[in-house]
């Protein structure tokens, strides 16, 4: 039984430099989708842990700048990959608190809940590994082990709220929407931020590295976990909305399907009367045509289905990860140009643990700047 298990799920080998780019693309875009401010100032239908305190103290702009100071912060304590057992689950609950707020509104959604169980998922797989002995165990002193990592980490979160709020960036942003239309300003931005996100990651990584005398990063186990659980807790999302779509439906699901489509009519027109936007004016092209052709509606979504379900067979295979992630990320796509519905943090996380971009370029990079056998690396 064990070893049909290592066979359908096996044991990636994930390298430092693979481990250290996920850790850095995630912590950037666990950054990008908080909220710079929130405005819900009662809790009236309170879900989670907002049964067990009071999140109003988040309106308040102070108090959120600081909890958003600290969030920065635990990201890029969890970017060097020191203490994961200890800086995953405090940046899950930091993340969850925000969301829990807005959730308790009367009208719940779930655009950012991939985020919140991948980080659980995380969390779970740091601790494991850290009680199965897996985990960094220096033989250095606290300096190394755990100071020089604390002020790095503030340090770099400090520099990255700092740039966030500085009047460069805030022209900078005022030139992008004056001189290009709202989208390629909007990714133009994303551009930059991810840019110097990632120039404080590296600064950050050399610190840490500068005469340690032992390897302090996450171990083999440790690294391959790591991807393992984030794809577990993603295809597991996936699978929870299959089950809950079916038992919901008492299995009819599939063939009511193409229903679907109307509900994307009734969203697109609440959003032109909330907002009078004319980009919602109309009904999406796409929309009307699944409207007029059911049965293809229902192999339409009907597929996305199928792939949702077995999506969990790709946990630890890289080639079926690859093959699943761009099935996934095309299929998200295929909704927004059809409904204009947008997944964007499902897209992220797709291309984060399924496709792996951090892979890709570490194959690329060895593939075409090979390392010099003769310099003993």
């Amino acid at each position: 039984m064990h070893s049909m298990i290592k066979k359908l799920f096996p044991f990636p080998q994930v390298s430092e430099l693979e481990a250290w780019l996920l850790r850095v693309f995630f912590g950037y875009g666990l950054i990008h989708f908080m909220p710079g401010s929130m405005n819900q100032t009662t809790q009236p239908v309170p879900v989670g842990l907002a049964n067990i305190f009071d999140l109003t103290w988040m309106t308040d702009p102070v108090q959120f700048n600081a909890f958003r100071s600290l969030f920065i912060f635990a990201v890029f304590a969890y970017v060097t990959g020191r203490w994961m057992c200890v800086t995953l689950p405090s940046l899950t609950l930091l993340h969850i608190l925000p969301y829990t707020l807005m959730n308790s509104q009367g009208h719940p959604h779930h655009g950012y809940q991939v985020l919140s169980l991948s980080l659980l998922g995380l969390s779970v797989a740091a601790i494991v590994t850290e009680a199965r002995g897996w985990g960094i165990r220096p033989k250095v002193g606290h300096l190394k082990s755990w100071i020089l990592p604390l002020v790095g980490a503030v340090a770099a979160a400090r520099l990255f709220q700092m740039w966030i709020q500085s009047s460069y960036a805030m022209s900078f942003g005022a030139w992008c929407f004056a001189n290009l239309d709202n989208t390629n300003a909007f990714r133009l931005a994303i551009s930059v931020n991810l840019i110097v996100f990632f120039i404080l990651a590296v600064a950050l990584r050399h610190f840490l590295q500068v005469g340690k005398a032992e390897n302090l990063e996450p171990s083999l186990e440790t690294r391959a976990w790591q991807l393992m659980a984030g794809q577990t807790a993603i295809a597991g999302a996936y699978l929870t909305s299959v089950i809950t779509k079916m038992l919901k439906s008492d299995g009819a699901w599939l063939m009511n399907s193409h229903y679907v489509a109307l509900d994307f009519v009734k969203t697109t027109r609440q959003s032109y009367y909330s907002k009078l936007d004319p980009a919602f004016q109309f009904d999406p092209p796409g929309v009307s045509f699944l409207l007029d052709n059911p049965w293809l509606a229902r192999g339409f979504f009907g597929a996305g289905v199928v792939l949702e379900t077995i999506l969990i067979l790709a946990v630890g295979t890289r080639s079926l990860a690859l093959f699943f992630g761009v099935s996934l990320f095309m299929m998200h796509r295929t909704i927004l140009e059809l409904m204009t519905l947008t997944f964007y943090t499902n897209e992220m996380v797709a291309a984060l643990f399924f496709i792996n971009i951090p892979f890709l370029i570490v194959w690329a990079k060895d593939r075409f700047f090979p390392a010099n056998p003769l310099s003993g690396r």
